[in-house]
């Protein structure tokens, strides 16, 4: 693949209306929010609020990895949280994100008992009931209440649609994905 098709492919997938192009990278300013709104809780020590944050933190990078062994998929996805504020460098299972938040609060000197609750995915590292994530939070700190994501509850639901709006569903989605499936096809479908 070229440097032109993989541009081409790159800014295909970043073309939809959803994304909103940045002038600059925000992760400071929601660390400046975070901090702000941490101020205004009464219940949290000033220096327990204070290292809730990262020192220097970049937003994670987006990248395209070519395929050519699949003519169908041109190019793969690839975010890299090299230099975020937290990443994960093997495996993600419950115990090893637990791993990570109990060295944040410990470098930090924070302390779980502060803890009111985590919001997760439906993903069985999650929530599994003897080493989800959820459950090893709520051995750390009781009164912590587990919640799955929103937006995931709303993904879970198209799932299990009637099928008239099922075939809706999956029509939109080979429209959608016909149109994005080229820059010409997008710019044309702009044109309508």
């Amino acid at each position: 693949m070229n440097e032109e098709d993989y541009t081409e492919k790159c800014l295909n997938f970043i073309s939809d209306e959803g994304i909103v192009p940045l002038h600059r990278d925000p992760t400071a300013s929601f660390q400046k929010n975070i901090k702000a709104a941490l101020s205004q809780r009464s219940n949290i020590p000033h220096r327990e609020f204070f290292k809730c944050t990262v020192m220097n933190p970049t937003s994670p990078r987006f990248f395209g990895l070519p395929k050519i062994h699949k003519p169908a998929t041109h190019i793969r996805l690839v975010v890299s949280s090299i230099n975020s504020p937290s990443e994960l460098k093997t495996t993600t299972k419950g115990k090893d994100f637990m791993e990570m938040i109990s060295t944040f609060f410990e470098s930090n000197g924070l302390q779980c008992k502060n803890l009111c609750g985590v919001c997760t995915d439906g993903a069985p590292a999650m929530l599994g009931s003897r080493s989800g994530f959820q459950t090893k939070v709520k051995e750390l700190a009781p009164q912590a209440k587990g919640m799955h994501c929103i937006i995931h509850r709303f993904a879970l639901a198209t799932k299990t649609l009637p099928k008239p709006l099922q075939e809706v569903l999956d029509s939109l989605v080979t429209i959608v994905n016909y149109i994005k499936s080229s820059a010409l096809n997008t710019r044309l479908f702009k044109e309508l």
